[in-house]
């Protein structure tokens, strides 16, 4: 199954791009989605799909405007606004506006979208599996990884959509981070800063899982003889990634405090991650184990087992063999950090809280499945060539039980938005109320009572422009007092009146305050950035284009090659 050797010692086969294999992936992402363009939109858990949606809308109209990123989202709640935008990842938001933009709606746009997402979760995972096996186990592998369970449920059971997209793009990261351990050459670096940068721009509980996952399956490759070059390009690698995405985790991590998602009431109750273990039935008891589905998690638990576990376990002999330790290393930690045995941890990290429910380990389970699933086309291949054939049936009969089960139990119990009704959810999105857990902190849904854009008393006004990030007015002679404006108030807002700053304040209800004194007024209203977060978008791009440029030489100085020999 190997025939040559690299510089760690490992037996492997150099991995090579068959245009055949990938057209096989991507056909079996076309097919996982063929319900999706059939049946419509997947309803999900109905509270994250219209979120999900109305954040692909604001950045398909911001770009329209000529803008590349929104920082105050102007039209949701009826134009008070919000903030969501300023701390959740981007990514997978310009995507599906992407593919809007090619598609013409939003429909063709979600299959697309769907279908991208599930080709380059198992693309990830097919290079991934090249790390150890033969094209044709590395396919296997990565239809796996297709088909998984978990991965599948992302997006038709929950709709976590940039979850979803978060699991197709952290297999890279695994990927390069297996190939700087096994001394693969200095541009491998370069793909870790990269994948890592769009997994941190796609979700940030994945992205945090992830650097977990990252950490200890990096430390279960290294050795006592391992060089210190291998630590610096694992570093180097992480720490550029960081730089490459910090134009977004700048903003977010010095705001947070400012938004809903920050405080208590989203981190208890359904939140808490006390409540959200996989195979919990004895630690949160039978009524809430029912209340909360989390039988139906220990059911995708145990069928994402069937994939891999069976094969596993039929090759023993061969795993310390295949360097394969690293891969089971990261399957148990998964399943460690997933349930309640590792309840302690959780009580001693605060940040790790965060992530709120712990079953989201299941997507590290399923990507180091998948890969270890590849032994199970191994096994079938050699198996049923001798005399351990029915030991081959058996483990070819729990993969495609797997299968099944996902099919069945995963998609096609699964509501859908018809084309109609997923046209009209669109058309009142832009705006619509948005989740209030991307409101500011101080925002009240009584404000929303008020629709008029401009509350003054005995005082005629006009408004001059009323613009997203920017509103001016003229305000005519009166008594002074202070004009209430219909947006939610937040600390980057800044106004003039007749040329001169004033503070602008907030109601009870969120709302902002402009004081104008007697004499007729001209008022204007803008959102400004901090100094910080634009050098923050400097280093950003300075870091993309050092990137770009490096891959470009490579591609260049690759074809130049091609073409003298």
């Amino acid at each position: 199954m190997f025939n040559e050797s690299d510089e760690s010692g490992i037996e492997v086969k150099e991995p090579r791009f068959r245009f055949f294999y990938i057209a096989l992936i991507l056909i079996a992402s076309i097919l996982i989605c063929v319900p999706i363009y059939y049946n419509g939109v997947p309803t999900g858990n109905g509270y994250d799909l219209p979120q999900h949606y109305q954040f692909a809308q604001v950045i398909y109209d911001t770009v329209q405007n000529g803008k590349i990123y929104p920082d105050w989202i102007a039209a949701t709640n009826a134009g008070y606004g919000d903030v969501g935008l300023r701390f959740y990842p981007p990514l997978a938001y310009y995507v599906l506006a992407g593919f809007r933009g090619l598609a013409g709606n939003w429909y063709s746009a979600s299959f697309l979208t769907f279908t991208f997402w599930f080709f380059l979760s198992g693309l990830g995972i097919y290079l991934w599996a090249r790390e150890w096996f033969e094209e044709n186990a590395s396919l296997f592998a990565a239809l796996v990884y297709i088909v998984m369970p978990y991965h599948v449920g992302e997006l038709y059971n929950a709709f976590t959509y940039a979850e979803f997209a978060a699991s197709a793009i952290l297999p890279f990261c695994f990927l390069f981070v297996t190939r700087i351990c096994k001394n693969k050459g200095p541009l491998n670096v370069v793909g870790l800063a990269v994948s890592y940068a769009l997994l941190v721009l796609a979700h940030v509980p994945i992205a945090f899982v992830g650097s977990i996952a990252l950490l200890v399956y990096s430390l279960s490759w290294l050795r006592r003889e391992t060089p210190l070059p291998i630590f610096l390009k694992l570093s180097s690698g992480a720490v550029l990634g960081a730089v490459a995405s910090s134009f977004y985790w700048i903003r977010m991590i010095t705001e947070f405090e400012f938004v809903r998602h920050a405080t208590n009431e989203f981190s208890v109750a359904a939140y808490d991650f006390h409540s959200n273990f996989a195979l919990s039935y004895f630690y949160v008891g039978a009524e809430k184990y029912s209340a909360g589905s989390l039988w139906f998690c220990d059911l995708v638990l145990l069928m994402s087992a069937m994939f891999f576990v069976p094969a596993l376990l039929a090759s023993i002999p061969l795993i310390k063999r295949r360097s394969l330790l690293p891969l089971i290393a990261l399957a148990f930690l998964g399943l460690f950090m997933a349930t309640p045995v590792s309840l302690p941890v959780w009580e001693h990290f605060p940040l790790l809280q965060k992530v709120q429910f712990p079953w989201r380990w299941l997507a590290i389970i399923s990507m180091a499945g998948a890969v270890i699933s590849a032994l199970s086309f191994d096994c079938l291949t050699r198996f049923f060539a001798n005399q351990k054939r029915p030991v081959a049936i058996l483990i070819g009969g729990l993969v495609l039980t797997g299968t099944i089960f996902t099919a069945t139990q995963v998609i096609r119990p699964v509501n859908y938005f018809s084309r109609d009704e997923f046209a009209k959810l669109m058309q009142g999105l832009q705006d619509a109320k948005s989740y209030e857990c991307w409101w500011p902190v101080w925002a009240n849904k009584k404000a929303l009572s008020v629709t008029e854009k401009v509350s003054i008393t005995d005082r005629n006004y006009e408004i001059e422009s009323w613009q997203p990030n920017e509103r001016r007015l003229d305000i005519d002679d009166g008594a002074p007092q202070t004009v209430r404006i219909a947006t939610f108030w937040y600390p980057r807002w800044r106004a003039e009146v007749n040329g001169s700053p004033v503070e602008v304040s907030r109601d009870d209800n969120g709302a902002i305050l402009i004081p104008v004194p007697a004499e007729k007024a001209t008022v204007k209203l803008w959102f400004q950035e901090t100094r910080g977060f634009v050098i923050a978008c400097w280093i950003s791009a300075i870091t993309w284009l050092i990137i770009l440029s490096i891959l470009g030489y490579k591609w260049l100085r690759q074809g130049m090659t091609k073409s003298k020999s």
